[in-house]
């Protein structure tokens, strides 16, 4: 159950009361005010359960309130608090000096991602971490931690991939030992059937990480994985997993595997090949299928291309969990004049997101889009136009509904020599609203941003992409609003397409 909790702090107290009596009845308010508000605020806080378990965070909120003279002081604190606690509901649907975070992990995920970028010390929404401004990133990190142990595994893997990734070259193996063995006197828990191959590409990844160091994120990226609950069982095994790293990621044996004898210049252990893993046989075969498939990684078949149009890839991941394949799998395909174009679904994504840029971006002429979506140079806005028409406007109608998109966004366009007909064209501009409504919600205290809003300040700041047959990596450029993509992770993440291809997005550095 969830216990809502009020933090002020800073009260300003502005009293002004009738001439001639200002310094008696000033000091009688203040007085009565200091015995009474904080047990009167926590009676006008919503009941045990009735809110969800997120942070909402108020740069600054001003309530006025008139006192009959005649009305006694006692109820000055009541009248006090409910006035404070309808400004705190309201602030919750501002778009302005106010962030909500999922919940407290996601809120100090969020921090730590601003503490290794070196701005968490200009963003007011942090200064519940003034505490730890003094201490090198490492032992912030772990001083953070360890304010609640219980706590500590949600907000690590609470933090972005590559935001591990970057905390795990601050933290200096004996703050590694120290979260590891709190961890390890947490909860228990049981394997669950993702664990394994999260440990085994964490600790393919450690690289030349000490060896607390990559335990830790073995554990963490375990703890990261879906279903997963309790890790304390974890952390004895992945700290005799990293101790033997140097044979597993070397030569990886059946059964047989060494106790280390020895460390390396570089703080990992050395292991004699004659002895025991002893580690869980899950385990050793997510660590061989990891190393076949690194080693089965098809090169990409063109460098680097940027394009000012890539912001819009926040969208895919949201776009591809949409069933699109079955809701047109009747549809026909494109005709060209080299042979049939890409499948139906593949050019209802690139309609999608053209509308979701804008009319003027023209996102579906942009190369690089066209690419990753297999466009023909020669299928040009006629064609397309020629293909929506041929589908029937019951289907087009129907469409939003067979991918499940619920309420009704408001629509974005797209122009009518692109796709002329009106159903076409509202079926297409109702999914796209619906995406950019679900980019807005997953945004902290920004989820009635408008449209024109997220291109202005999140979509719009373009990046570089690297199509390969098995991957496809886009490094998006820093946006104006930069620092909301680090908070809600949403610019870096890992996600697979419908036709098997890995997308990674990540933000440039």
């Amino acid at each position: 159950m969830t216990v809502p909790q009020l933090a002020i702090r800073r009260l300003h107290l502005i009293l002004e009361v009738d001439p001639g009596e200002t310094g008696r009845r000033a000091q009688e308010a203040e007085t009565a005010l200091r015995a009474r508000l904080a047990d009167r605020l926590a009676a006008h806080l919503p009941g045990e359960g009735e809110e969800d378990a997120s942070v909402l965070l108020i740069r600054r909120l001003a309530v006025e309130l008139t006192h009959p003279a005649a009305a006694p002081l006692d109820l000055l604190a009541e009248r006090l608090a409910e006035a404070i606690a309808a400004g705190v509901a309201a602030a919750g649907s501002a778009q302005s000096g106010v962030l909500r975070f999922p919940d407290r992990a996601a809120h100090a995920a969020a921090f730590i991602g601003a503490l290794l970028e070196g701005s968490a010390w200009d963003r007011w929404w942090f200064r519940g971490f003034s505490g730890l401004r003094a201490l090198p990133p490492g032992a912030a990190v772990r001083t953070l931690l360890s304010r609640d142990w219980q706590s500590a595994p949600r907000v690590l893997a609470a933090c972005p991939p590559p935001q591990r990734a970057r905390l795990w070259r601050v933290l200096a193996p004996e703050e590694a030992a120290t979260i590891l063995t709190a961890l390890a006197a947490g909860p228990g828990g049981a394997p669950g059937e993702a664990v394994w191959s999260a440990m085994a590409r964490a600790l393919l990844d450690s690289g030349d990480l000490p060896d607390p160091v990559a335990a830790l994120a073995a554990v963490v990226e375990a703890a990261a994985a879906p279903g997963t609950e309790g890790i304390a069982w974890l952390v004895p095994i992945a700290r005799r997993a990293a101790e033997l790293r140097p044979l597993l990621l070397d030569d990886l044996p059946g059964a047989e595997t060494p106790t280390p004898d020895g460390r390396d210049g570089g703080g990992r252990s050395t292991a004699p090949p004659d002895a025991r893993l002893r580690l869980p046989a899950p385990l050793l075969e997510a660590l061989r299928l990891a190393r076949a498939a690194e080693g089965e990684r098809a090169v990409p078949a063109e460098g680097w291309r940027a394009s000012p149009l890539l912001g819009f890839a926040l969208l895919l991941p949201a776009l591809h969990e949409l069933p699109l394949e079955t809701a047109v799998q009747d549809w026909p395909r494109p005709e060209t004049a080299e042979g049939a174009g890409p499948p139906a679904a593949e050019l209802v994504r690139l309609l999608i997101l053209a509308a979701a840029a804008g009319a003027e971006a023209a996102l579906w002429r942009d190369p690089l889009w066209r690419d990753l979506y297999r466009l023909p140079g020669v299928f040009d806005a006629p064609a397309i136009a020629a293909w929506s028409a041929a589908i029937p406007a019951p289907a087009w109608r129907g469409l939003p509904g067979q991918v499940a998109v619920a309420g009704e966004p408001a629509p974005l366009g797209l122009p009518r020599s692109l796709v002329p007909g009106g159903a076409a064209r509202a079926a297409l501009g109702r999914l796209a609203g619906q995406l950019m409504l679900g980019l807005a919600q997953g945004l902290p205290g920004f989820a009635g941003a408008s449209p024109a809003f997220l291109r202005g300040n999140l979509l719009g700041a373009g990046g570089s992409a690297l199509l390969g047959r098995e991957a496809i990596r886009i490094r998006l450029n820093r946006p104006p609003l930069d620092v909301l993509l680090g908070m809600s992770g949403l610019a870096e993440r890992e996600v697979r397409l419908d036709d098997g291809r890995r997308l990674v997005l990540e933000r440039w550095p």
